[in-house]
């Protein structure tokens, strides 16, 4: 009697515990208040990028796919620049804080450009950058994602390559 109230009393404790790390888990996966004060203050772009900060950083053809895909499907109007950026190899993460921007020479300087405005915001360097370097089959895969933008292009040359690449 004795050992089968320890089994009761042991199976509830494993219970609550299970149910206590389940929950610790959740916490530590939803962003704090700071973060999403954050998150809220970039541009839809950028925000969307910090999202899937991890996967982009970290990106391989295995693992990139849900980045991509929600990128491409946000509908936002400069997603597909981004995209075309990154295919390219022309995006740069700011080491200080994260944040990715678009590389651009304009007057002999590399500049970071601001994927949700489009403006200059500092000049790319080793120091304060990192290039992200897709590899081959990240880079398909984003090629893959660009065609539904390319065959909705007004210009009738995108979108016959779009449907060359198909």
């Amino acid at each position: 009697m004795t050992s089968a109230f320890h089994m009761a009393g042991l199976r509830g404790f494993l219970a609550r515990t299970c149910v206590l790390a389940c929950l610790v888990a959740l916490a530590c996966l939803q962003p704090s208040h700071a973060q999403a004060a954050a998150l809220a203050s970039l541009g839809p772009v950028q925000a969307l990028l910090q999202e899937n900060r991890e996967l982009i950083e970290e990106s391989s053809r295995r693992t990139i796919g849900p980045a991509i895909e929600a990128i491409g499907g946000s509908g936002l109007e400069r997603a597909p620049l981004f995209l075309q950026a990154w295919q390219a190899r022309t995006v740069y993460q700011r080491e200080a804080d994260g944040l990715f921007f678009i590389g651009e020479e304009r007057d002999g300087a590399n500049l970071a450009i601001d994927p949700d405005s489009g403006e200059a915001v500092e000049e790319i360097t080793r120091d304060t950058f990192a290039q992200l370097r897709p590899n081959g089959g990240v880079r398909s895969l984003i090629g893959a994602a660009l065609v539904q933008f390319q065959l909705s292009d007004p210009d009738p040359a995108t979108r016959r390559e779009a449907l060359q690449a198909l």
